[in-house]
C-alpha cells in the first residue's frame, strides 16, 4: 500500500465484495491514518449484499495506532520469527526448500550457497537483537522481515563475486537503510563486514567457535550444521544477563500499565494540583528551555536564508524542495510546541487558567508519562515525553543544517 493506491483499493474492495474474489491489502502499517476510512467502507459493504466467496486479507507490521475497529471485526493471525538463532535459521532454510531456491543451477559450483548461509546467519542475528530491543524498549520499532531477506538474496545473485559491493549494499540499503541510530549502524556494519568476509564465506575462519560455513552446496549439509548451533546460543553484543534484564523490563511495563488503568478516570483538576504533575512539568519545561537556548545559539551562528529569495534566483530541484518543506514543517512544530509548553508551565496550582479539552488531554498524558497524542500526530517518536522532545529537536536542528547547506 502507498498513498497513491488508496482510492483504487476502495474501488477493488467494492468490486471484489460483489463478484466473490479475494482481495489482499499489504503494508497497511504505512497508511495508518487511512485505516479509519477503510473501516467505514467495510461497514457500508457489510450493510449490503456481500458475495459468499469474498474474503479480505489485511497484512501489516506491528504499529501503534492501528485501527481498533479493523482489529475487532477481523480474525487475527500473528506471525513472529521463532525465538533462538537455531530455530530461526531452520525456518529460513525450510522456506528456501519449499520455494525450490536450492534447485537452481546457479547454486552448483559457485559460492552462492555459502553466501546464503552467511545471509541466514546475519539476518537471524539482527532479528534476535531487534526482538530483544523491542521487548526492552517500547519506542524501538526496527524490525527485519522477509522482504529484507529477499532483497539480500537478490543482491547475492547479482554481486556474489564482488564482496566489497555486496557488503556496501547490505549495510547501506538492506539492513542499515532503516536505522538512524549511529551505534546500531556501527553494529550492523561490523556484523556484515565480518560475516561476509572472504575468509568466513570460504570456510577458512569459523563464524563462531565450532561453527563454520559449510563448503558443500548440498542443502542437507547446511541443515546439519545449523542443527549443531546451541539452543541457548548467546547473540554477540547482547549482555550475558539479557534474560534477567528482560524480566525486569516486563515487570516495570506491567507496573506502568497498572498505573494507567488506575488513572483511567483521573480528573484534570487533581492532576494540576498534584506534586507528581508539578515535577513532570518542571522536568519537561527544563528540557524545552534548553532546546530553545540551543535553537537561539544556532540561529545566531548561521546566516538566515530566505527561501522566497532563493526561489526567485533559480528553480529548486525536488531534493531542495523536500529539504525546504521539511525545515518549514519543523519550524511550525517548534512554534506549536513552544505555545503548549509555555501554557503547561503556568497551569499548576489554584490560579491556573481554564483549559480546553485538548489542553486537559495534554496535561493528563504528561501526568502519565506519555508523549501526548497531539505531539505524535505531528511527528511520530518515542512514547516518553522527554525522549520525544530530545528526538524531535535533534531532527529539527538537522533540518536547519540541511536547509542552510542547500
Amino acid at each position: 500500500m502507498a498513498k497513491d493506491q488508496l482510492d483504487i483499493s476502495i474501488t477493488l474492495l467494492r468490486e471484489c465484495s460483489k463478484n466473490g474474489t479475494w482481495l489482499c491489502l499489504t503494508n497497511l502499517h504505512l497508511v495508518i491514518e487511512w485505516l479509519p476510512t477503510l473501516a467505514r467502507e467495510w461497514r457500508k459493504i457489510n450493510e449490503g449484499k456481500v458475495h459468499d466467496d469474498f474474503q479480505l486479507w489485511l497484512v501489516a507490521e506491528h504499529r501503534d495506532g492501528f485501527s481498533k475497529e479493523l482489529l475487532e471485526f477481523s480474525e487475527k493471525v500473528v506471525y513472529e520469527p521463532p525465538e533462538g538463532l537455531q530455530q530461526n535459521m531452520l525456518r529460513i532454510y525450510s522456506s528456501w526448500e519449499s520455494s525450490d531456491v536450492w534447485s537452481r543451477d546457479i547454486f552448483r559450483n559457485t559460492n552462492i550457497p555459502m553466501l546464503h548461509f552467511a545471509l541466514a546467519w546475519t539476518h537471524c542475528l539482527l532479528q534476535e537483537r531487534s526482538w530483544y530491543n523491542r521487548k526492552l524498549n517500547d519506542s524501538y520499532n526496527i524490525q527485519y522481515c522477509g522482504g529484507d531477506l529477499k532483497a539480500a538474496e537478490l543482491l547475492i545473485l547479482l554481486q556474489n563475486n564482488d564482496y566489497v559491493s555486496l557488503r556496501h549494499l547490505m549495510k547501506d540499503f538492506v539492513y542499515g537503510g532503516k536505522v538512524d541510530d549511529p551505534v546500531a549502524l556501527r553494529l550492523i556494519s561490523t556484523f556484515i563486514d565480518v560475516i561476509f568476509s572472504r575468509d568466513i564465506v570460504e570456510g577458512k575462519k569459523e563464524l563462531t567457535p565450532g561453527i563454520s560455513i559449510p563448503l558443500s552446496p548440498e542443502f542437507n549439509s547446511h541443515v546439519n550444521i545449523i542443527s549443531r548451533i546451541p539452543i541457548d546460543y548467546e547473540v554477540p553484543g547482547l549482555p550475558p544477563n539479557g534474560k534477567d534484564i528482560l524480566e525486569n523490563s516486563k515487570g516495570h511495563q506491567l507496573i506502568k500499565k497498572l498505573k494507567q488503568i488506575e488513572l483511567g478516570g483521573v480528573d484534570v483538576n487533581d492532576v494540576k494540583n498534584s506534586k507528581s504533575f508539578s515535577n513532570a512539568v518542571s522536568s519537561i519545561v527544563g528540557i524545552w528551555k534548553e532546546c530553545c537556548r540551543r535553537y537561539q545559539q544556532v540561529s545566531s551562528e548561521k546566516s538566515e536564508k530566505k527561501s522566497d529569495c532563493q526561489d526567485g534566483n533559480h528553480s529548486l530541484n525536488p531534493l531542495e524542495v523536500f529539504v525546504r518543506n521539511e525545515h518549514r514543517f519543523g519550524e511550525s512544530v517548534f512554534t506549536r510546541l513552544n505555545e503548549w509548553l509555555s501554557l503547561i508551565g503556568h497551569i499548576s496550582g489554584d490560579e491556573a487558567p481554564s483549559l480546553t479539552e485538548t489542553q486537559q488531554r495534554l496535561c493528563i498524558d504528561i501526568f502519565r508519562g506519555e508523549a501526548p497524542d497531539h505531539w505524535q500526530k505531528l511527528w511520530e517518536g518515542p512514547k516518553d515525553p522527554k525522549a520525544w522532545l530530545h528526538a524531535f529537536f535533534d531532527r529539527f536542528l538537522a533540518s536547519i543544517e540541511r536547509n542552510d547547506a542547500k
